[in-house]
């Protein structure tokens, strides 16, 4: 989800994949997925947004994810 939160539009309903040749809308979406999964998709998509990230930090916080092999310990 992070850096394809850029493919959704909350006001719209839709998304698109990364190159265009795919739209999507809620109600399609539906089909498959429950629509309070879509909602909650939609909607942090839409915060991430919010956050105004640069394509470095996107980078950066994936590293993390990718690298991060469990659960904090408690401190």
């Amino acid at each position: 989800m992070l850096g394809n939160f850029m493919l959704f539009d909350k006001d719209l309903e839709v998304s698109s994949s990364w190159d265009g040749s795919h739209k999507s809308t809620k109600k399609d979406m539906s089909k498959f997925f429950d629509r309070e999964i879509i909602d909650a998709t939609f909607e942090f998509a839409d915060r991430l947004k919010n956050l105004h990230l640069t394509l470095e930090e996107i980078a950066l916080v994936r590293l993390i994810i990718l690298t991060y092999t469990g659960q904090l310990s408690a401190f």
